[in-house]
């Protein structure tokens, strides 16, 4: 899990949700009261935001297609949901039903194991994530040991009703680590002989051009990576990290993403 930051975002759909805010809220509030209370028969249960594709197409978007919890590629169909972080079962009074900044784009068995566990390591929230780490030997993430309790709880809670570490998520992780990695000092390696190689005889000497095709193989395979849409968040993280060790280094992810079209599919 890696921070999202919805603050740079800004194709967030609010007249849509004030649409619904106005149309439905109280509507939601009576629906969950009386849930809450066991009644029998429940009121119609009101129509739904997170079904709606003008609210689905920006939260996917700000997600990168990928589950908000464990990282996996999610992109349309009955593998694609809007999770409520804060969940509408417990929200008796609907102020979160249809409030932006609660929803999280997630995959169904990430949401299916939630349920309305709370709360959990929320990915939009920078401290909860600045108090975990990618794991590489394992792949998994570990919370570190100076979390404060309550971030130790959130933890605790998210690894029991999420696939953070479960299943084959940690193990995919690790190769997706060691792809980036290798094409990222490759990339490393190849940029710094044709700086030198361009000091010495110029950007059109053989050399250059040789080492220049070299390291556009090894972009090429890093946008096929990007464009397959697993676990953008730990690539994205890797590559900023990559690039404060070394200032040289050409590509930004963004403009790796970009230069990808995955969002375009």
């Amino acid at each position: 899990m890696h921070f999202v930051d919805r603050d740079v975002f800004d194709e967030v759909p609010t007249a849509r949700l004030a649409e619904f805010v106005v149309k439905h809220k109280n509507a939601w509030a009576t629906y969950n009261q009386a849930r809450s209370e066991g009644c029998k028969p429940l009121p119609k249960k009101p129509p739904s935001s997170w079904t709606d594709d003008r609210i689905r197409t920006p939260l996917k978007k700000l997600f990168l297609k990928n589950c908000g919890y464990c990282g996996v590629h999610t992109d349309c169909g009955h593998d694609a949901e809007v999770d409520h972080y804060h969940p509408t079962s417990k929200d008796m009074t609907a102020e979160h039903v249809f409030e932006w900044e609660n929803y999280i784009w997630s995959c169904h068995p990430c949401n299916g194991k939630k349920k309305d566990a709370y709360p959990l390591l929320n990915p939009t929230c920078k401290e909860d994530v600045e108090s975990i780490y990618f794991h590489a030997n394992d792949g998994q993430y570990l919370v570190y040991q100076h979390a404060p309790d309550d971030i130790v709880a959130k933890y605790q809670l998210t690894v029991g009703k999420t696939n953070l570490n479960d299943k084959n998520c940690p193990q995919r992780r690790k190769g997706i680590y060691r792809q980036v990695n290798v094409r990222l000092n490759a990339i490393k390696l190849d940029n710094k002989l044709y700086l030198l190689e361009c000091g010495k005889e110029g950007k059109d000497s053989p050399d250059s051009i040789k080492r220049s095709e070299a390291m556009s193989k090894e972009k090429s395979e890093l946008l096929a990576l990007i464009k397959e849409g697993e676990y953008l968040f730990l690539i994205k993280h890797l590559i900023n990290e990559f690039r404060s060790k070394d200032v040289s280094f050409p590509y930004t992810f963004d403009a790796l993403l970009a230069e990808s079209g995955y969002l375009d599919c």
